[in-house]
């Protein structure tokens, strides 16, 4: 477990190193997290982006756990002193690699890495020549597969085979033993993250092209699954989750789901589903129907302006988002299938719960 939170907080120093113009986090952090960090400013990373692309830390991580797979650290002190001199100076790195007496295999694995990365960062030819020129390094190459489902697969069935190909390969290539002793832990252990993408990209087309019950129904089940796998949920899938059981209204499930994850109580992507929720189960004039959608509103108005406008929302494709804005809110949309379609009597609860908050703000402001 020290070795797990070893690259944890590896992971964290080196983006931190970067002095990024933003900090864009993930989902272990819940949405109490900050608005800045030390006049950083803090965005989210979608969910679909978690789990399209991996992460440009991850080439790090693998690293350090090369150099440090034989030290047996008995403090955070000790980590401390190893992570500095690394995190101060990038040679030191190639320095602890050399002495590392790396296989091919290993050496090959940083390569491939590495140019993947480079590859979901650029765009058109260059990008899809990088993916090609990837997969002369690795026997199990699934961000590879990944990028040719999503960038250059045409159909629906081209999609589904090489998001199928993803997942076989992933299956194959992992450490069984690993596999077993890592649960609830997958995203901590570098090696399982193409993994989790693999299983979370075919959940993901399975259920928006639904072209069956059953389609449907394995997508529900690997989703929940990949909960178990990761009990932290970084990559955010029960907001996924949370959308679909309100569609289909699985309000057991749903109650489930926002007691999990208490961190994310004053979430938009929780409280307009449970708001929604509290409605079919409570009625509209119940105090926790009212609590909920207030609550909602407080966090996101844009949501709710969306649905009282009746607009076409256009699909968000942006890679992350900041709390509160009008791009948390497209992606809300994209995360809720066909939310909220109110008649009547629900489009007068929505509509008077909107007017409470405005003139709450007016008041404010007087």
């Amino acid at each position: 477990m020290l070795q797990n939170f070893f690259l944890i907080l590896a992971e964290i120093l080196y983006t931190c190193s970067m002095k990024p113009e933003q900090v864009v986090v993930d989902w272990l952090y819940g949405y109490e997290t900050p608005n800045e960090i030390e006049g950083v400013p803090v965005a989210f990373s979608t969910p679909h982006n978690m789990m399209r692309a991996p992460r440009n830390t991850e080439i790090h991580n693998t690293q350090i756990n090369y150099i440090t797979r034989s030290k047996d650290f008995s403090s955070i002190e000790e980590i401390n002193a190893f992570l500095n001199p690394i995190m101060l100076n990038p040679n030191n790195m190639y320095k602890a690699l050399d002495e590392a007496n790396l296989s091919e295999e290993e050496i090959d694995h940083l390569a491939y890495l590495e140019i993947i990365n480079e590859a979901y960062q650029s765009t058109g030819e260059r990008a899809m020549r990088l993916v090609l020129q990837s997969l002369l390094y690795s026997h199990k190459p699934i961000d590879a597969y990944l990028w040719i489902a999503n960038h250059l697969s045409k159909t629906p069935e081209e999609i589904f085979q090489m998001l199928s190909m993803a997942v076989e390969t992933a299956e194959l290539t992992l450490d069984k033993k690993k596999r077993k002793s890592e649960m609830g832990q997958f995203w901590n252990c570098h090696e399982f993250r193409p993994f989790m993408r693999a299983k979370a990209n075919l959940a993901d087309f399975l259920y928006s092209y639904n072209t069956s019950q059953e389609d449907i129904q394995q997508a529900i089940e690997t989703m929940e699954t990949l909960l178990e796998y990761d009990l932290q949920d970084h990559m955010g899938i029960r907001f996924l989750l949370m959308g679909i059981y309100s569609f289909h209204e699985v309000f057991d499930k749903m109650d489930a789901l926002y007691q999990r994850f208490p961190i994310d109580h004053q979430n938009p992507l929780f409280l307009y589903p449970m708001a929604y929720k509290q409605y079919f189960t409570l009625g509209p004039s119940h105090e926790s129907t009212k609590s909920f959608l207030s609550d909602a509103i407080q966090k996101n108005p844009y949501v709710i302006t969306l649905v009282l406008d009746n607009e076409n929302i256009p699909s968000y494709e942006g890679s992350f988002y900041h709390k509160h804005s009008l791009e948390e809110a497209f992606y809300f949309f994209n995360t809720n299938y066909d939310y909220f379609e109110p008649d009547d009597k629900m489009l007068l609860w929505l509509t008077e719960a909107f007017q409470t908050y405005m003139k709450s703000q007016q008041e404010g402001f007087s």
